[in-house]
């Protein structure tokens, strides 16, 4: 057999794999994690709170419940009552080169058959500047209200703003991706069209997280798997993955 023709086409074959895992992961196992939460390890009301503030509600509006597909699986619950939820992470500035990501897992209780006032929220603790928010609410700024589709937040970006995506009972992913002066929703890792590339201040220091509206609504849900990461810059992560693949063809080559 050949050695330089295997290696030489293994090589381009590693390249071309690398190199598009480093255009389409730009934010899964290698960014940093500021914050992960998925409510396992609490064991009641003040073992919440011991990480997670009340904000508004009480411990029979806004609590830990069981996951409503899966009983083993514990989750947060807000009920149609008023309540809400907060944990600080150190301030950090989402730049270009180090976008920030906050996401979250929403159980959508009514699937569009009703509005309601429920969602998850990131923003500064100092001011509005910033504020992000996604989920379910009752009146838009931006298009017209539909409430068999979600609705999200960019106080920068227009106000609350009506998604394309629609609403369907079960679980659903929401995540942000800030950079310096612009932000983009993914619903279920789909990103959404009417929240690309949304205007955003510059030198924001997100240090709040929230879960729960803090006011009441139609809408029952549940919140699980909230995750505060720093997101690295697409182009160093290809070439993080190139210099693996590098590294794979050449150990390849001095075993052959």
């Amino acid at each position: 057999m050949n050695t330089n023709f295997f290696t030489d086409f293994l090589s381009l074959r590693v390249t071309k794999i690398v190199a598009v895992a480093g255009v389409l992961c730009s934010s899964c196992a290698f960014s940093q994690t500021i914050f992960s939460d998925n409510f396992q390890g609490y064991t009641d009301d003040a073992s919440l709170l011991a990480t997670w503030s009340r904000v508004t509600g009480t411990s029979t509006t806004m609590f830990l419940a069981p996951d409503p597909l899966d009983p083993a699986n514990q989750t947060i619950q807000q009920t149609t009552a008023a309540g809400r939820l907060r944990h600080v992470i150190p301030g950090i500035i989402p730049t270009d080169a180090s976008p920030l990501s906050f996401s979250f897992d929403f159980f959508d209780s009514n699937g569009g058959t009703a509005n309601g006032r429920i969602y998850g929220e990131f923003r500064n603790s100092a001011g509005a500047s910033g504020l992000l928010a996604a989920g379910v609410y009752n009146s838009v700024n931006i298009g017209t209200l539909d409430i068999t589709r979600y609705q999200a937040r960019s106080v920068d970006g227009g106000g609350w703003i009506q998604l394309s995506t629609p609403r369907s009972v079960g679980w659903h992913n929401f995540r942000f991706e800030i950079f310096g002066t612009s932000v983009n929703l993914f619903v279920d890792n789909v990103l959404e069209p009417d929240f690309t590339g949304r205007a955003n201040s510059a030198n924001i220091a997100y240090d709040w997280a929230h879960l729960g509206s803090g006011l009441t609504g139609n809408t029952l849900g549940y919140f699980d798997n909230v995750n505060v990461s720093i997101i690295p810059e697409p182009s160093a992560l290809a070439l993080g993955l190139l210099g693996s693949g590098a590294f794979l063809v050449r150990k390849l080559r001095r075993r052959l």
